[in-house]
Order: structure tokens, then sequence, then C-alpha cells
């Protein structure tokens, strides 16, 4: 009898393969290794690794949607009293600034409002752009406000 294979890692590409193999083949072999009649076993280590990442995956694929539709949930949300305050203070639309890349596309539309306070600028997604048509459009004139600023003038409203 032969000596049973080692192997010290497993891929997930390996784990693929194993589970293509025949579960009867005594040729069976895993890249130098040659499994013999082990390969049973390592077919049904395979196997059972294998659906155990496709349900990971699944469970991971179902948590996210959920989250997404939650944010999404929250934004509409705020999106309603930011449209609120632009039909209180002087308001307009602007694109978020092409040197900085590092916006989500989706995500480039900024509403900025100009209330007794200072400025305040929200970034909207373009599926939300409807609830902001009454706003028109000029060039971005943010004034480096940071996100606790702004939460500072909106309490002082």
């Amino acid at each position: 009898m032969s000596e049973p294979a080692k192997v010290e890692t497993i891929t997930i590409g390996d784990l693929l393969l194993l589970a293509q193999l025949s579960p009867k083949d005594p040729n069976a072999t895993l890249g130098p290794y040659k499994l013999g009649l082990e390969a049973q076993t390592f077919y049904d280590f395979a196997r059972a690794a294998m659906t155990g990442i496709a349900t990971t995956l699944d469970e991971l694929e179902q948590r996210v949607a959920k989250h997404q539709l939650e944010r999404n949930g929250v934004y509409t949300e705020r999106n309603a009293l930011v449209c609120a305050l632009s039909k209180l203070y002087p308001s307009h639309l602007a694109d978020h600034p092409a040197w900085d890349e590092g916006w989500d596309p989706e995500w480039l539309n900024v509403v900025c409002i100009h209330g007794p306070t200072g400025q305040m600028t929200w970034h909207i997604h373009r599926l939300e752009l409807d609830n902001f048509e009454h706003l028109p459009r000029h060039p971005n004139d943010w004034d480096g406000h940071t996100t606790e600023e702004k939460y500072a003038r909106l309490k002082q409203l």
C-alpha cells in the first residue's frame, strides 16, 4: 500500500480539482501527489469544502443585499430632510470635484445649501436626483467644511 499523500496547503483551485475527480480513480493525482486509494477521502473532503464555501458565499451575498437595502432606506430618509432644507435656504446642485477620483461615480452629485450658519453639502446618489429637480446646477463652491462642521452648522439653525 502506498504512503498517503501529504498536502500541506489546499487552495480553492485544488478543491475545485479534487471535487472534479472521480472518487474511485486509483490514479488520481493532486499536483505531485498520487492520491491512490485515498482519492475517495479527498473527493469527499473537497465536495464538502466547496459546498461550505458556496453556502458561505450565498450567505454573505444575502447579508450584503440586506445591508444595502437598510442603507438605502437611511439615505432616502436623510435625502427627504436635505430636500426640505434645500427649499428653505438658497441651494443648488454641483458636481463633485473631478480631481477627487476616489468617489463612487453613482455619488458625484452634491446638494449645496447656503444657510445662515454657513454652507452645508451632501452627496446624493444619482437615483435620488429626481427629488432635487427644483435646484439649479452651479459650479462647485464647497467652502472646505468637514462633516463635523456641517452638522455643527445644521445644529445651530
